[in-house]
């Protein structure tokens, strides 16, 4: 069709390619800079599209490949650029699958989308934002999170789910829709959940904004359904008791504080500025228990965005006069990090379901990690660049008289002292 239409014969295209692939210099350089074999892909698409034939591909692709192979300072072999054409590929069909999702596939989806290196989130947040479908995308994990975090047993579509599965969808798609907005920063928290304002990850995340944009700590609010009314009596009972009972069991026998079946997920993820508390005061007396504290954070390996809201919640806590507790819990939590990825291997050996428990706490715990390290090292966080822009472009500009430029051609030594000072305010604005 190609052809027929521009009537160009297939003989004038192959010397046409064959004169772009003599181009050693132009295409080495667009190759270092995009760090892959450019030309093979183009090849791909013009035999895909039926322009030139198997034969001429593979001759053309031998030929650009042996060229490549006598560049040693190309970043990226032939191996590296077929397995990174497979993952382009995979990334691409699970964008279909997405579109396309049906309830029974759920679960298998958001597990090889926490599967580190599987189906990378980056590369497919990419492919949804060029076609100007991200904010789609993650309004469909929001409303995943918010059906999935009160026990009616259905997800969004309406098939019914075990607890376990339940837990899975909700932890997923938090995190999930973490990283597309640490990686999409400028992307409005409204615009990111599609307007669920009462899923879990939003009020989560607004309130942890909120806390530091206006240099709060994040106190503990006991929630009117986790426990009757909030005021101080009722939150001391409930915090005495929780730590009389559930953090007991956490720190000694790693059981979660919460119960998969029955349990809303919004108020759970509510309760971890009461353990982040509690922790808090530990390291504020000394030297804790290392194994009950690792015990404590093991135990989010059962709900792993758990981890990334204590790490914010740590983050929105002011700093205090030598911030020794803070600091030094952090470093904990990294120390944790760093024993975990030490068991990881041998657990996704032995254990399945262990496995796939570490690989989510793992995701999480990636996302975090910066975040985590500038909190140990008492790093300052970066400004976003465009705050301080929004607000002036927002303020008006001191207003000057309207004509006074050529007034002042006629204007008296009072009148120019008092427009100079007038100006230098103007200056003194910005």
């Amino acid at each position: 069709m190609f052809n027929s239409k521009a009537r160009i014969q297939r003989q004038t295209i192959s010397k046409a390619l064959e004169n772009i692939c003599n181009c050693d210099s132009l295409l080495d350089q667009v190759d270092d800079k995009k760090s892959d074999n450019v030309f093979r892909f183009f090849l791909d698409g013009l035999k895909k599209a039926d322009v030139v034939n198997s034969k001429e591909h593979e001759f053309l692709t031998k030929r650009r490949d042996l060229r490549r192979s006598q560049n040693e300072e190309l970043p990226a072999g032939e191996r590296q650029m077929i397995v990174r054409s497979e993952l382009i590929s995979r990334v691409q069909k699970a964008k279909r699958g997405i579109d396309t999702l049906v309830p029974e596939n759920t679960e298998r989806l958001l597990r090889r989308l926490l599967s580190l290196g599987e189906i990378p989130i980056d590369m497919l947040c990419s492919i949804y934002c060029a076609c100007g479908e991200l904010s789609l995308f993650s309004s469909k994990l929001a409303a995943l999170n918010a059906q999935a975090q009160q026990p009616i047993g259905e997800n969004v579509s309406g098939a019914t789910t075990n607890a376990q599965g339940r837990l899975l969808i909700f932890d997923s798609t938090f995190l999930l829709m973490a990283r597309i907005q640490h990686v999409f920063a400028d992307m409005r928290l409204e615009e990111l959940v599609g307007g669920r304002l009462h899923c879990a990850f939003y009020r989560w995340t607004q309130r942890y904004q909120k806390c530091i944009e206006e240099s709060e700590s994040m106190c503990f609010v006991l929630s009117s359904q986790a426990g009757g009314s909030s005021n101080e009596d009722s939150t001391d009972s409930f915090r005495s008791n929780f730590q009389r009972n559930q953090f007991q069991a956490m720190r000694s026998q790693k059981q979660p504080f919460w119960l998969a079946e029955n349990n809303d997920f919004g108020n759970t993820i509510e309760t971890v500025p009461l353990i982040g508390e509690l922790l808090l005061e530990e390291f504020s007396r000394g030297s804790p228990n290392s194994n009950e504290i690792n015990n404590i954070f093991w135990t989010f390996s059962q709900m792993s965005c758990l981890w990334l809201c204590l790490v914010q919640w740590l983050d929105a806590q002011q700093p205090t006069i030598g911030n020794t507790p803070r600091q030094a819990m952090a470093r904990s939590m990294r120390e944790f990090e760093i024993k975990l990825q030490q068991q990881k291997t041998a657990s996704e050996k032995d254990n399945k379901d262990n496995g796939e428990r570490l690989q989510s706490l793992s995701y999480s715990i990636l996302i975090a990690r910066r975040l985590l390290r500038q909190i140990a090292d008492q790093r300052i966080k970066k400004e976003h660049p465009y705050t301080w822009l929004v607000g002036f472009a927002q303020r008006p500009l001191p207003a000057l008289p309207f004509g006074r430029k050529m007034s002042l051609l006629r204007a008296s030594p009072e009148e120019i002292s008092e427009e100079n000072q007038r100006l230098k305010e103007a200056n003194n604005y910005f």
